[in-house]
């Protein structure tokens, strides 16, 4: 039933798209530093259209060099030199049969001096973002004449680069979304004012263009919603979409928030499947053009559902198309399961916000679409891989898939590591489905699978192998003062989380406030627990970045969390801690904490010690994951397929 749904075709303009499923238009990094588009970004939006989206929506695209850049390494159309690069990145997507389109946008506001080089933004009214900090200078008459201007001769210049249709970003809080907004547009002339006023800009802009170019597919992504106090509301986005269908638009693209409203714009993995698309389907009841909604779509049941209720006709694909560039393509084969799950974990957009190239949790190879994977000339390679967790597991994959014989050794009786617990807290329960692909995936493959079974140095004797990877993980840290607690009342966070009761009322003390206690204290105050947090920082979850970090301590805190901070401990036995806070520089301040048990959620170590006996018998052995250092899922994916095609060339090469 959903491949039928999403499968379906639709003509626009008598251009005809192959199914309903849309790549929504995401910054990736990835243009040269000039605008221009680079070998990398090429091969990035092949490796998508090849996977079967129907529309393929290219990133935003700068139409105001540098003043109306979001990004450093944003790319650029209101240049010559941008043409050839455009034109080659368009034709390489319509070679696999998607249409493309192309997002035409401006910061406004939305920017910074380091990444305009100094010049200072437009908006409509000189009110800065919260966020950004930046002032920018009000808009005259001859301002507004500019940037239409700049607006008409992109979409000129996307023509010539043969793209199907243009995108007019006016959503997520940059300028044609400021002025269509009444909490970024103060304006008291003909483009401010009322909320026909306030589109003049966006309209005036569509007409030009469709008069310029009658067969041209012109889209408009705009907020259903600002979710701010002040802005766009639903009603007005309605009328809104009125103002537009007149105006010539071809298809709206239905989208929420800005920098300033926080999660309802990127969001975090609390939010539900397809939790905007009501804003759509209200739009769509008061226009007759199609409509793109989405958000938070994670399978192919859930996006035809929306189709199937009329609430949208196309859907907007965006991070799942990162974790697996082949979603839409599994979804229309019916190969749900196959596909490699996004995990909302927003890593992708942070290292944006780090200005640098886009990269995913789950898909270490994204931005390496243009690599091929080696093979091995030989079949009778041996591996032994020790440790079932996503490293190992990755590895298994990488190697069998060249051709080796691979043997996985794991002492638990079944396959997860950690990734098994750390799905249970709030928030993170989009982890047990990339576990399950994993696990799916591996058990899928020729991989000999040894469950509940710990390897040790006779291993090395009764199962041979050409090389061994070390993919065992990392141990808690316990400090010191742990020595004198009773063992009946000092637990880890692993602890914790595979009982099958959990604390229940209990004065809980959590030693450690980044992300993994911070996580662990929102799933303990749900049964009723009373938790303190210790951290010796000033802040929490320091680990965390943007709305990630921003949801989990608004969560916490309205359950009731207690908090330590600039804290250490000094002293423990059976009933108290002792804590130390800075208070004067001379004078710290002490006070002690009563609890009915302690979790040390201090960090985790790697282990060393099996690695180092393997290898004094065994030279070819590799050390990858947590095992090597404690860090994150993404890093040992990477390190487990780095280290797969180190061992293949290595034995290319005997």
């Amino acid at each position: 039933m959903e491949a039928t749904i999403l499968g379906k075709e639709f003509t626009i303009r008598n251009k005809t798209f192959r199914n309903r499923i849309v790549m929504a238009p995401m910054g990736t990094g990835m243009a040269w530093a000039s605008g221009e588009v680079s070998p990398q970004m090429l091969a990035y939006y092949q490796a998508r259209a090849r996977g079967g989206a129907g529309l393929i929506i290219v990133e935003f695209t700068c139409v105001d060099t540098p003043r109306g850049r979001a990004s450093p390494h944003q790319l650029g159309i209101d240049r010559p030199e941008y043409q050839a690069g455009l034109h080659q990145l368009c034709s390489a997507i319509k070679a696999f049969g998607a249409r493309v389109f192309i997002q035409l946008h401006h910061a406004g506001r939305q920017t910074s001096l380091d990444i305009t080089r100094g010049r200072q933004p437009l908006a409509p009214s000189a009110i800065s973002c919260r966020v950004m900090k930046t002032l920018p200078r009000e808009m005259d008459l001859a301002d507004i004449a500019y940037i239409k201007k700049q607006f008409f001769w992109a979409a000129a210049s996307a023509v010539r680069a043969g793209f199907d249709g243009i995108e007019l970003h006016a959503a997520h809080g940059y300028l044609l979304n400021q002025f269509l907004s009444p909490h970024t547009n103060h304006r008291n002339d003909e483009y401010g004012g009322s909320n026909k006023n306030r589109t003049a800009l966006l309209t005036e802009i569509i007409k030009a263009i469709r008069e310029a170019h009658p067969t041209l597919i012109i889209g408009v992504r705009y907020n259903g919603s600002d979710f701010i106090p002040g802005g766009i509301d639903p009603e007005m986005a309605q009328e809104i979409a009125v103002y537009l269908e007149e105006a010539g638009a071809d298809i709206l693209h239905i989208s929420s928030g800005m920098y300033e409203s926080g999660k309802t714009s990127v969001e975090p993995p609390t939010f539900g499947p397809g939790w905007k698309t009501y804003l759509a389907r209200g739009i769509k009841e008061k226009i007759n053009i199609p409509v793109i909604s989405g958000g938070m779509i994670k399978t192919p049941s859930q996006a035809a559902r929306v189709i199937k209720r009329g609430e949208s006709d196309f859907i907007f694909i965006g991070r799942g198309l990162l974790a697996d560039p082949d979603w839409a393509l599994k979804a229309l084969l019916s190969r749900a399961r196959d596909i490699r799950p996004c995990i909302t974990c927003n890593h992708c957009i942070n290292s944006l916000f780090r200005n640098q190239k886009i990269s995913c949790t789950v898909n270490p190879l994204l931005g390496l679409e243009g690599a091929d994977f080696p093979r091995l000339k030989s079949r009778n390679i041996k591996i032994n891989i020790v440790g079932g967790g996503p490293g190992g597991m990755q590895a298994a994959h990488s190697l069998f898939q060249a051709g080796a014989q691979v043997t996985l050794f794991e002492q638990k009786n079944q396959l997860g590591g950690t990734l098994n617990l750390a799905s249970i807290p709030p928030g993170k329960k989009h982890i047990a489905d990339f576990t399950e692909y994993m696990i799916a995936k591996t058990k899928k493959t020729g991989v000999k699978l040894l469950l509940h079974r710990e390897f040790t140095m006779e291993d090395i004797r009764q199962n041979p192998a050409d090389a061994i990877i070390i993919a065992t993980g990392a141990r808690p840290v316990l400090p010191a003062w742990t020595q004198a607690m009773p063992s009946s009342k000092l637990f880890t966070p692993e602890h914790i989380l595979q009982e099958k009761n959990p604390p229940y009322g209990e004065n809980i003390i959590i030693i450690g406030g980044g992300s993994s206690g911070c996580e662990l204290a929102d799933y303990l105050l749900d049964f009723k627990n009373s938790v303190t947090l210790v951290e010796k920082e000033k802040s929490l979850a320091r680990d965390l970045a943007g709305v990630m970090r921003q949801d989990l301590l608004s969560r916490i805190r309205s359950k009731g969390v207690m908090t330590k901070t600039d804290s250490w401990v000094v002293e423990a036995n059976g009933h108290h801690i002792i804590i130390s806070r800075k208070g004067t520089e001379l004078s710290p301040v002490r006070e002690a904490l009563k609890y009915d048990r302690i979790i040390t959620a201090c960090g985790y170590a790697p282990d060393h010690s099996l690695y180092q006996q393997v290898k004094a018998m065994l030279p070819l052995t590799f050390l990858i994951g947590d095992a090597r250092e404690a860090r994150g899922i993404r890093e040992a994916l990477l390190e487990a397929d780095t280290v797969a095609k180190t061992i293949i060339h290595w034995f290319n090469q005997c």
